[in-house]
Order: structure tokens, then C-alpha cells, then sequence
């Protein structure tokens, strides 16, 4: 406790949540620009203005968002299939819920192009 409590009189504590806005920032608009690079015709999403995730909306209403979360994860890709976020799952079959935030530039380019390699895969299966 008396850690913590230097940590947050010294000002640290503030410093690092500034750092994280930032990074967060940095990594949200980095998302919006790869997935309408590289997603296009293949998602829409509703800009969520902040936060830690996107939810995507497949455009191709036949793709299983657990099917294509099942391919991700074989390709070292982790989504969340919007299934889990409604009541009824069938509301999120085509949602998949992508966090941005704790990732570097290059793993985020890398995850998106892999998000679209699977949606094509599913595509022209």
C-alpha cells in the first residue's frame, strides 16, 4: 500500500495513464485506417469514437463469425465472436469483436491482413 501510495503522490500513476491514452489513441485510428485498407467490402463498423474494441460486422451474412474466430485463433489471430454479446446469439453470428489496444503497429497490420485472408478463404470456399 505504501508503494502505491508514493506511486501516486510521485505523479507515476498519472504519467502512465497518460502514456496509455495516447498509445490507446494511436492504435484506434492505426485500426480504422488498416480495416478500411484491408477490410474493405468485407466489414462495416459502427466507429465507436474510444474504447478498446471494434466491433466488425461481416458483409457476407453466410460467414459464422465462430467459424471464422476458430480460423483466427489456427493463424495466432484472437478475436471474440459476437455470439457471446447478445441474448439470443444469432443477433452477433456475423459481429466479431477485434481489440486494438496492446498490440504494436506491425501485429495489428498483420492481424487485419489475416482477418481478410480468412473472410477470402470463407468467401471463395
Amino acid at each position: 500500500q505504501r508503494t502505491l501510495d508514493l506511486y501516486i503522490k510521485k505523479g507515476y500513476l498519472q504519467e502512465y495513464i497518460n502514456l496509455k491514452n495516447m498509445k490507446y489513441k494511436e492504435n484506434y485510428f492505426l485500426f480504422k485506417e488498416l480495416a478500411d485498407l484491408y477490410l474493405k467490402n468485407k466489414i462495416s463498423y459502427f466507429d465507436p469514437g474510444g474504447g478498446l474494441y471494434f466491433y466488425l460486422n461481416l458483409e457476407n451474412k453466410n460467414i459464422n463469425s465462430e467459424e471464422l474466430f476458430y480460423r483466427l485463433i489456427e493463424k495466432g489471430v484472437y478475436t471474440t465472436p459476437g455470439t457471446l454479446f447478445y441474448r439470443k446469439s444469432n443477433k452477433g453470428y456475423n459481429v466479431l469483436r477485434v481489440c486494438f489496444t496492446n498490440l504494436c503497429e506491425k501485429k495489428l497490420e498483420n492481424g487485419i491482413k489475416i482477418i481478410g485472408e480468412c473472410l477470402d478463404g470463407i468467401y471463395n470456399s
